[in-house]
């Protein structure tokens, strides 16, 4: 009992000096305030996300990146796609040539990527990346755009990146 005790103060100590950084707008660009409307990041991105896990996706150049709530870089803006998947890894990825169609891969807060944007979807579970990947064919073309033929292939990749289950 005494040792909760500790734990839960020890908690709230450290909770009380967290900071809760939320994007603002003025004008075109984003920044964070905290909890009492002080700017702690001034106004500088094109697109801000909330902080989770302690980041924040940003945008500049029409490209996105990582920070912390310091304004530190952790990855450059080079994505067009980026999305957290859990406090150490976020998937990235590029447009693909269908609208709305990102290949995807996983990248580690370090700036290292994990798997290579290749892949359709992918999601995490008990440490092993479920992968999507889609293989089309043009079958007709008109002033409207492409038809195409899809199939999808699936499997497993462990935990450093290897696949366990070939597509």
């Amino acid at each position: 009992m005494r040792m909760r005790l500790i734990l839960f103060l020890l908690f709230c100590f450290t909770l009380s000096f967290s900071q809760d950084l939320k994007p603002f707008k003025t004008d075109s660009l984003f920044g964070y305030k905290n909890e009492n409307g002080q700017v702690i990041i001034k106004p500088q991105f094109q697109y801000a996300t909330r902080f989770t896990y302690g980041y924040a996706i940003v945008a500049k150049n029409k490209k996105l990146g990582v920070i912390n709530s310091n304004n530190d870089m952790l990855i450059n803006y080079k994505y067009e796609f980026l999305q957290a998947l859990d406090s150490l890894e976020l998937l990235y990825g590029n447009r693909a040539k269908y609208f709305g169609k990102y290949y995807i891969g996983v990248i580690g807060l370090n700036d290292q990527i994990k798997i290579p944007n290749k892949y359709k979807f992918i999601t995490k579970k008990n440490n092993l990346y479920i992968v999507t990947t889609e293989k089309s064919k043009v079958i007709n073309k008109n002033e409207y755009g492409d038809m195409r033929t899809v199939e999808n292939k699936y499997g497993l990749i462990d935990s450093n990146g290897k696949n366990n289950i070939t597509m």
